[in-house]
């Protein structure tokens, strides 16, 4: 098994023993922007949680953490991740400190402020990148409310209080979250440990969203001040599909279509000159799904390039891949899902796709089967299932923003 499932006081954990110097420890939580009244909390929430606990100021926390390794955390539509990572050898007093944080974090009024101010710049930061502000304008164009900015807006990060954070918490930090940990460490000294720094619960289950999104299916045209344009093709898809092959086969899709320099959009498209950059991925959350293809390009460029990646999707549509690029593509996923594990922390992360996977972490073997077996007619189904109606067409040239 990839991992194996621990009770403690009643908490979720994913425990994987290896024989790495670095242990990785990752609490996720099932709560991210989708699950927002003001937009921004969890986000805002998130870089709160690092500004001391009734042990530890700010100043001590911050020197302690380093002392043992290093901590950081992200914010996704549906998650909201902290992690630290550190030397085996110190996995007690790194989670005693790590689990002060998670479970007692003041939130401090006086820092809200100082706080704001940063965060306030990290929007700034995003909106004059145009490559980011490309991708998140997009999303919240096609997804609507689900997909609005994880940071939020100016107003709303102006906006948010302690009792926006509080409250935020209280709803979806309590209870609504697995652990995992991935180290050289002995099974039951990790549960002596986490024992002690655990509190005990009574909730054994974890909320599934279940809602969808209605996709607004447009083509759409805006403005940044950048002279970089950006050219994006979107689809709905769904992460979970009826057929496992299926399944399977979006993972070999991507690399093929546009996942490396073997891919079909590389190929025909930047390697002819027509942009700088282009890939695509499969952006998933529990809430919604879609493909995304993305070209960094020069604005003259773009109704050939649309035109080249249109054509190719129709030629995925009926043909597939051939032989060659369908054995690339899948030694490519299997490389890349095999160096991730090599590293504590990439193999801790997989242990988000417990919650979009309804709980299921996959045995790392029959995963690599299942792409083995993948076959072209699979490839097709796929890609008929994804681009099953004509996808939305996104450009951004240069001009003044509207927001």
């Amino acid at each position: 098994m990839l991992f194996e499932e621990l009770n403690v006081n009643e908490h979720k954990v994913l425990f994987k023993n290896t024989q790495n110097g670095i242990c990785s420890v990752q609490c996720i939580f099932n709560a991210g922007s989708i699950d927002e009244t003001v937009e921004g909390t969890a986000h805002f929430l998130e870089h709160m949680l690092f500004k001391g606990t009734p042990r530890f100021n700010k100043d001590q926390f911050n020197r302690i953490t380093t002392k043992y390794g290093q901590i950081n955390a992200w914010t996704s539509f549906d998650l909201t991740c902290y992690h630290y990572d550190f030397i085996s050898r110190n996995l007690s007093n790194a989670f005693d400190i790590f689990f002060d944080m998670i479970f007692n974090a003041t939130l401090p009024e006086e820092e809200i402020e100082i706080e704001r101010g940063v965060i306030l710049e990290e929007f700034e930061h995003y909106k004059n990148n145009p490559s980011l502000y490309f991708r998140e304008r997009i999303t919240r164009e096609f997804v609507g409310k689900d997909g609005h900015g994880i940071l939020g807006t100016r107003n709303s990060i102006s906006s948010i209080t302690l009792k926006d954070l509080q409250t935020f918490v209280d709803s979806y930090y309590r209870n609504n979250m697995i652990i995992v940990v991935v180290g050289n460490i002995g099974k039951n000294f990790l549960i002596s440990e986490l024992e002690k720094y655990l509190p005990k619960t009574d909730t054994k289950n974890i909320s599934i969203r279940s809602n969808k999104p209605n996709y607004n299916r447009q083509n759409l045209s805006f403005h940044h001040p950048s002279s970089q344009a950006c050219l994006g093709i979107i689809s709905p898809g769904s992460l979970i599909i009826d057929s496992p092959s299926i399944e399977y086969a979006r993972e070999i899709f991507d690399s093929g279509f546009g996942g490396d320099m073997h891919s079909l959009l590389f190929q025909e498209v930047r390697e002819k000159g027509y942009c700088y950059s282009v890939w695509s991925n499969f952006v998933d959350c529990t809430n919604f799904g879609f493909e995304f293809i993305n070209c960094k390009i020069d604005p003259e460029n773009i109704d050939k390039t649309k035109e080249i990646i249109l054509s190719l999707i129709q030629k995925v549509k009926n043909e597939g891949f051939d032989s060659e690029l369908l054995e690339l593509s899948k030694n490519h996923v299997l490389f890349t899902i095999i160096d991730s594990i090599e590293k504590s922390s990439n193999l801790a992360r997989i242990g988000a796709e417990y919650f979009k996977r309804n709980g299921k972490i996959e045995d790392i073997n029959e995963y690599q089967q299942k792409i083995l077996n993948i076959t072209n007619d699979d490839i097709i189904q796929y890609a008929n299932t994804l681009f099953n109606d004509e996808p939305s067409i996104y450009t951004m040239t240069e001009g003044p923003m509207e927001d």
